[in-house]
This record gives structure tokens, C-alpha cells and sequence, in this order.
């Protein structure tokens, strides 16, 4: 009897640590008045997604710029 009255405190315990761990992961990942990881995550992502699409505009603006000075330097020196 003494042996099952142990067990059971012992696992009351440890149900409490793991409540305890349980809200403290969610304190990290939502925040705990600030902004958490899911959060930053989230905003570090939006980040990477714009500077992609910019970049692929910079960059296809400034293939299209080259490859239009290169057609146009093809028919000024073809033509001739």
C-alpha cells in the first residue's frame, strides 16, 4: 500500500514538471508579453519571401536591359 501511495505522488510530480515544461514551451514559442518564435519566425520568413521577389525583379530588369542593348548593338553592327 505505502509502495502505490509512493508511485502516486511520485507520478503527481512529475505530471506537474511536465505542465510546468508545457507552458513554458508555449511562453517561448507565443511570447510572454513580447514577441515569441513563432512570431519571429513568421516575420523572418515574410522578410526572405519580399527580398527574393526583389531580387528577381532587380535582376530580370537588369538581364532585360542587357539583352536588349546587346540586340541592339547586333542590329546596328549586322545591318552595316
Amino acid at each position: 500500500m505505502a509502495v502505490e501511495i509512493q508511485l502516486l505522488m511520485e507520478l503527481r510530480r512529475d505530471v506537474a514538471e511536465i505542465r510546468e515544461d508545457v507552458r513554458n514551451i508555449y511562453r517561448i514559442l507565443n511570447g510572454n508579453g513580447r514577441d515569441g518564435l513563432m512570431v519571429k519566425i513568421d516575420r523572418n520568413t515574410g522578410f526572405r519571401r519580399n527580398a527574393a521577389r526583389v531580387l528577381w525583379m532587380l535582376f530580370g530588369t537588369v538581364t532585360g536591359l542587357a539583352a536588349s542593348i546587346v540586340v541592339i548593338l547586333v542590329k546596328l553592327f549586322v545591318t552595316r
